[in-house]
C-alpha cells in the first residue's frame, strides 16, 4: 500500500508541473495587438482637462481670475523628450482674457516616459504630466462686459513625435524552396506580428518565397488612433505643419539583421523612406531579402520602425456671465 500511495504521489507531481508549464505558454500576441513584450494598445500620449480648469462658468469685468490645467498622460510606449511635443490651448481670443499669444502655446521640457513591462511581466505605467496656462504663470479673466450669458469652446491641441515598434520572425532556409530538407520553419504564411502601444501599428506580415536565395515579405502600416499624422519634423518648431503634402505621412525602416538590407518597393527601394497613409489610414509595403549563405534553417527577427508627428486635441465649453458690478 505504501508504495502504491507513493507512486501515486509522482504522479500527481508530475501532473502538476506539466500542467504549470502549459499555462505559461503561448504568451505572444499577433496581428499588431501587443505581445508578451509589449503593452500594446493604440495610445501614444492622452490628455485631458483637470476637473474644473476650467471651472464651468466665470464672470465679466475682470471679476473671475482661473488658469486651465491639462493632464498630460504616456500610454503608449515611446518616450517623449525634450522639443518632441507642444502643447496649446485655443478657441478664444487671448486678449479678450487679459493675456498675450505667446502665453497660449507651451514647449515642456519633462521627459515623457512610456509604460513598459518589466522582467516579471507586470505594468509600469508612463509619466503622467500636469501643464497649465497661461504658459509660464499668470491667470485668465475676462475684461469686458457681456449682457448676455457667452459660451466659448476652450480647445487644448498637443503635438508630439512618436515612434512604433513592431516584431515578427522571419523564415530563413538553405533550401529556401523547401524542396530538399525539413527546416524548422516554413517561408510561405501569415507571421505574428507584435506593436508596441502606440496609435499607428504594422497589422499584418505574410512571407513568401521568391527565388533559391531571396524571401519576399509584405506588411500592412495602419492607424488604429483618432488623431491626425504628419511626416517626422526635424525642428520642434515645424511639429505637425499643415502641409498637405506633410500629412499622413510615416517614416518606416525595415531591419532584418542581414548583411545586406532588404529592399522595399514601398520605400524608393531602399529599407528606410516615408510613405503616405492611403484612404482608409492603411499602407501595404513589399520587401525583398536575399537570403545569403544559409546552413539548415532558422528564424530572424525582423523590426520594422515607424516614425511620426501625432496631433490630437481635447474640447471643452467655458461660460462667461455678466457679473453682478
Amino acid at each position: 500500500m505504501a508504495n502504491r500511495y507513493l507512486i501515486g504521489l509522482v504522479v500527481l507531481v508530475s501532473l502538476f508541473f506539466v500542467t504549470g508549464q502549459g499555462c505559461g505558454a503561448g504568451t505572444g500576441g499577433s496581428g499588431g495587438g501587443g505581445g508578451a513584450g509589449f503593452v500594446g494598445g493604440s495610445d501614444g500620449l492622452a490628455m485631458d482637462f483637470l476637473t474644473d480648469s476650467p471651472p464651468g462658468e466665470v464672470f465679466d469685468q475682470n471679476t473671475y481670475p482661473f488658469d486651465i490645467t491639462i493632464r498630460v498622460e504616456n500610454k503608449g510606449e515611446d518616450d517623449v523628450g525634450a522639443g518632441e511635443y507642444k502643447l496649446g490651448i485655443e478657441g478664444f481670443s487671448p486678449d479678450d482674457f487679459g493675456q498675450t499669444q505667446a502665453v497660449m502655446m507651451g514647449w515642456p521640457t519633462t521627459v515623457l516616459e512610456g509604460a513598459r513591462k518589466d522582467a516579471g511581466g507586470n505594468l509600469i505605467d508612463g509619466t503622467i504630466e500636469y501643464f497649465s496656462f497661461p504658459y509660464g504663470g499668470g491667470m485668465f479673466s475676462y475684461q469686458g462686459q457681456v449682457v448676455k450669458s457667452e459660451i466659448f469652446t476652450v480647445r487644448a491641441k498637443m503635438c508630439y513625435t512618436y515612434e512604433t515598434t513592431a516584431t515578427a520572425l522571419l523564415c530563413y532556409r538553405e533550401d529556401t524552396l523547401g524542396i530538399n530538407d525539413e527546416g524548422v520553419c516554413e517561408v510561405d504564411g501569415t507571421k505574428s506580428v507584435d506593436s508596441s502601444g502606440s496609435p499607428i501599428h504594422v497589422t499584418r506580415l505574410d512571407e513568401t518565397k521568391q527565388g533559391s536565395d531571396t524571401i519576399r515579405f509584405t506588411f500592412d502600416v495602419a492607424h488604429r488612433g483618432t488623431g491626425k499624422i504628419y511626416g517626422p519634423a526635424a525642428d520642434q518648431n515645424d511639429l505637425c505643419t499643415h502641409d498637405v503634402q506633410n500629412e499622413d505621412r510615416v517614416l518606416v525602416t525595415v531591419d532584418t539583421g542581414m548583411a545586406t538590407a532588404p529592399v522595399c518597393s514601398g520605400l524608393g527601394n531602399s529599407n528606410t523612406g516615408e510613405v503616405t497613409l492611403q484612404s482608409g489610414g492603411k499602407r501595404t509595403i513589399t520587401c525583398s531579402q536575399e537570403v545569403g549563405a544559409v546552413t539548415g534553417s532558422y528564424e530572424k527577427v525582423v523590426t520594422i520602425t515607424l516614425k511620426y508627428d501625432y496631433e490630437q486635441s481635447k474640447d471643452t465649453s467655458l461660460i462667461v456671465k455678466p457679473s453682478e458690478q
